[in-house]
């Protein structure tokens, strides 16, 4: 072991501070103890103190306690510190676009929301949410006019296609009660889509219009299958809320088939009216159908 020399000097003077008052030195207990317990109160006479099995027992619980909560408090720092931060990058993400940083997280954050949906109503309105998503980057990419965004455009109208696609999928594939709860969503949002799309058409580019038509045409047929499910639902069960649904669709395709109607196609209306109004909701349907049909060939 190496030895250190001291310095003479300074050895001497921390000799003679080793008893000075301010390093505790000639530290009485007894007299110390007398002057706090008179100050506050207690009893100065300690010769008849003893401890009970109760004090030790809350020394030991409060002892242990205490070693054990400091790693407990340390994860639960640690996992507070890793929920705060990722929720962080998950609202940071949610306005990000394709070819941004954090748009893989935001579409993770989407595959944990649907993992996460309990109920076929939560998963249909989770998936038109997200389908809604697909279709505001689209747009937002389109309005940029950045060239480097030509090929992100062609791939979120690709996202919005194969999400269109796969609903319509869905509508056939899935268990009778989430089809019908995806049908009602679709039902509310098909319309939207549509919208959107032919709206934005004009500002995007040449080389992506005919997936754009290609959007179009699936939003429509997903639209007729939806209609189809909501038919079979209430055929099967006629119940109160399948039976409003089927009214509510049906209001919306009667409606929409006046604005497109001619004179000459003004007694199909009439037609299907009378047809809803007896229950024939299927044939009712198809008549309005054939408006809308008449309309597209004339396009």
């Amino acid at each position: 072991m190496r030895k250190y020399d001291f310095d003479p000097e300074l050895e001497k003077l921390l000799i003679s501070l080793k008893d000075h008052q301010a390093l505790g030195g000639n530290f009485d207990f007894k007299k110390s103890w007398s002057d706090v317990a008179d100050k506050c109160g207690f009893d100065a006479d300690t010769s008849g103190l003893t401890h009970t099995w109760r004090d030790w027992l809350e020394f030991y619980i409060w002892d242990f306690t205490h070693v054990m909560l400091k790693p407990v408090g340390a994860f639960a720092f640690f996992i507070l510190f890793f929920v705060g931060g990722w929720l962080g990058i998950a609202n940071a993400s949610l306005g990000t676009l394709p070819g941004e940083q954090l748009y893989k997280v935001k579409l993770g954050m989407e595959r944990v929301q649907m993992a996460l949906a309990t109920s076929g109503a939560q998963k249909a309105q989770l998936r038109m949410e997200f389908t809604s998503r697909r279709l505001e980057e689209m747009v937002a990419l389109a309005a940029s006019g950045k060239p480097s965004d030509i090929s992100q455009i062609a791939m979120a109208v690709d996202r919005v296609k194969q999400d269109v696609t796969d609903i319509k999928s869905d509508l056939t594939t899935e268990t009778a009660s989430q089809a019908t709860e995806l049908a009602k969503a679709v039902g509310r949002k098909a319309d939207v889509y549509t919208s959107t799309v032919t709206s934005s058409a004009s500002t995007l580019p040449s080389n992506v219009q005919t997936q754009v038509d290609e959007v179009k045409t699936i939003i429509s047929e997903t639209k007729e299958q939806a209609v189809e499910v909501i038919i079979t639902a209430h055929e099967q069960s006629v119940t109160a809320d399948n039976t409003r649904e089927l009214e509510l669709t049906f209001q919306k395709a009667f409606a929409h088939a006046s604005l497109i109607a001619t004179k000459e196609e003004q007694p199909k209306l009439a037609v299907a009216t009378a047809l809803q109004k007896k229950g024939i909701y299927r044939r009712a349907f198809q008549v309005l159908k054939e408006i809308e049909m008449a309309h597209v060939a004339t396009e």
